[in-house]
């Protein structure tokens, strides 16, 4: 399979800055986006490809790794100068790999007292059948790390990771994960020395920006422009949910910085505790470059329904 290019995926150059980036990544969030493209798995599958190159080129030390090495540079275990293997000499998981399960020498011998755990004797024992052999041991776990996006948050979902050996493991999301969330893969980690047990992976999880809503913990909060006439007359709109659009009904005199709330259109909980709420935030923002006509018309309207809106205030006898 041929490497990803991280940068391409955005349309950025190399060099590109932070801001660059960031651009990008929302100005392709928005056109791919599933909410914007129900139904398409081309787009969706192309949304997470956003995410995942987002995820890499927006933290530094990430993309430090990434220049320099690729992907192997991402993996789990990954040490810069050891190459993508991490270790020594060539030898995958560094040169002790190849001799997981064995002691360290002993200070046996001539010349004792040498720092290491076992004498010579112990060693070859072990590789050519003599000496006391050690017992099975568990496998040491391994963590890597996924961006996810807020529809898989919403849904779950799966994801296949490729690990630093170049194994792939297919993962489930499940609903309500947040950035810091640890996935636990058993018996996904390293093979235990000594036919002893598999260790675990652990995913942690990364969450992605969204190009218009904002999370805080179940609950999800959406900027909603209006006019000064829609705000006055009231209206009805369509809106997105994590569940595909929806009527909104606006009531009259709604003021800007109102929240509408739309209960359980929010995030479920990790621990199935239901679904938080969407919280719809009202932003009136006045028309510009009026016309003499339209101005003079607001100008009536002034006169025709006078009202003072700061007047209860505590400050407004000082006026």
């Amino acid at each position: 399979m041929a490497a990803t290019d991280y940068y391409k995926e955005l349309g950025v150059a190399r060099d590109a800055e932070e801001k660059e980036i960031k651009r990008a990544y929302r100005r392709l969030a928005r056109k791919y986006h599933p909410d914007v493209n129900p139904g398409n798995a081309k787009a969706a599958e192309r949304f997470k490809r956003i995410a995942t190159a987002y995820g890499v080129l927006a933290d530094k030390k990430k993309r430090h790794l990434y220049d320099r090495f690729g992907e192997a540079g991402l993996s789990e275990g990954f040490q810069e100068g050891a190459g993508p293997t991490g270790g020594a000499g060539g030898f995958p998981g560094g040169f002790r790999g190849g001799f997981e399960g064995v002691p360290p020498f002993a200070g046996g011998g001539r010349g004792g007292g040498a720092p290491f755990g076992a004498d010579l004797g112990d060693l070859f024992g072990q590789f050519f059948g003599g000496g006391r052999a050690r017992p099975p041991q568990r496998g040491a776990d391994l963590e890597t790390e996924v961006t996810l996006t807020l529809d898989d948050a919403a849904h779950g979902s799966r994801r296949r990771i490729t690990l630093g050996n170049g194994s792939r493991v297919d993962v489930k999301i499940p609903a309500g994960v947040d950035t810091g969330t640890r996935i636990r893969v058993t018996g996904k980690g390293q093979p235990g020395p000594g036919g002893g047990p598999t260790g675990d992976l652990f995913v942690r999880v990364r969450m992605a920006p969204h190009p218009y809503f904002r999370r805080d913990g179940q609950d999800i909060y959406l900027d909603l422009p209006l006019t000064l006439t829609e705000a006055t007359l009231g209206t009805s709109l369509r809106i997105p949910t994590l569940d595909g659009v929806t009527q909104l009904k606006v009531p009259a005199g709604v003021a800007s910085g109102a929240r509408l709330r739309l209960r359980g259109k929010g995030l479920p909980g990790a621990k199935a505790t239901g679904r938080g709420d969407q919280f719809v935030v009202i932003k009136i923002v006045p028309p510009k470059n009026l016309s003499d006509a339209a101005r003079a018309r607001l100008e009536e309207v002034a006169r025709l329904a006078p009202y003072d809106p700061r007047r209860d205030l505590a400050w407004a006898e000082e006026r």
